[in-house]
């Protein structure tokens, strides 16, 4: 996890088991540290698998014990124990919300005479600026030569050296991160947090959600424009150059060098491969290859959707 939440007490599997009401025969008991991705658990954490795009991270899991469905129990490495659920996301939910609490009270600070909020045990660098009314949340860092414009929100977040917040932003706040089953809407609580790396530019009144069981983080020389949308887990590689009102959904990465226009929306848990580039307003629903130039929505690569455009003139013409 990360400093800004923590374990309530100490846990162990029988505990998980007996909160989320799974019955596992011969269940050895064990401590549990904490929570983590398939690929990010330790064997000392639980993980869960509840998305089929994930398939390989479940048969190469560290994670002690696993969360999952009847339906895919064959691909659980025989070193997880696996915990047997119809609704391993749900379970996961129930989980956490028993386990985290945070570390310190959302508004744990005072005000500044500069008019800024400065939360409790907050590191702020050499030659730092903070404008009016903006909101340091208790834990934060922010690395030297930053600024930070007026009325910016950053919590549960570690910021670089040389970066430029504009005034409006919103870092690290909670996301909407949610699902559905039979026994209907699911909320998952959001105990990661964001990192951002150097000489990062962020626009005005963009927003950054905290990650869930992971950071969502954004890397050296990356430049976001205003009104964008970062959910939760996303990873964003060095280099990258998003356009204004863009809109990226959780757990999606976005390799270095890419460029997005504006107005784009990506769907989530997708791949957006280095080098490649998508035109304004596109819709993007599938993995984008690296090198790649994507247009269109549903997105297709640009040469196919220039054809498109120019067979629907053609066919627009044939009819008058």
């Amino acid at each position: 996890m990360n400093p800004f939440f923590k374990i309530k007490q100490e846990l162990t599997l029988l505990d998980i088991a007996a909160t989320c009401n799974i019955h596992i025969p011969d269940l050895k008991n064990a401590h549990v540290i904490g929570f983590g991705t398939l690929k990010d658990a330790s064997e000392s954490e639980v993980s869960f698998f509840h998305n089929p795009k994930y398939c390989n991270d479940l048969k190469n899991t560290r994670a002690l014990a696993c969360f999952v469905s009847p339906d895919y129990l064959e691909l659980t490495p025989k070193t997880t124990i696996p915990l047997i659920t119809s609704t391993p996301y749900r379970a996961l939910a129930e989980i956490l919300h028993f386990s985290y609490s945070p570390v310190y009270e959302r508004f744990e600070g005072q005000f500044t005479k500069e008019g800024y909020f400065l939360g409790k045990d907050t590191v702020i660098g050499k030659n730092v600026k903070i404008g009016p009314y903006s909101v340091i949340g208790p834990g934060v860092h922010i690395g030297d030569n930053t600024t930070i414009g007026a009325h910016v929100t950053i919590e549960h977040a570690f910021i670089g050296q040389n970066c430029c917040i504009h005034s409006g932003a919103i870092i690290g706040d909670e996301s909407l991160s949610f699902d559905y089953d039979s026994k209907g809407k699911i909320y998952v609580p959001q105990l990661g947090c964001v990192r951002i790396g150097n000489n990062v530019n962020i626009g005005q009144q963009t927003i950054i959600d905290r990650g869930s069981l992971q950071d969502t983080v954004i890397e050296d020389h990356t430049s976001l424009g205003g009104l964008i949308h970062v959910a939760h887990n996303v990873q964003i590689g060095k280099n990258a150059t998003i356009i204004s009102q863009t809109g990226i959904a959780g757990s999606t990465i976005i390799e270095n060098d890419v460029i997005i226009g504006g107005q784009v929306g990506i769907a989530g848990h997708l791949v957006i491969g280095k080098r490649s580039q998508i035109a304004a307003q596109s819709g993007v629903a599938h993995d984008v290859l690296s090198y790649t130039q994507m247009a269109g929505s549903p997105a297709v690569e640009a040469s196919i959707f220039k054809r498109q455009i120019y067979n629907l003139a053609r066919l627009r013409k044939n009819r008058v």
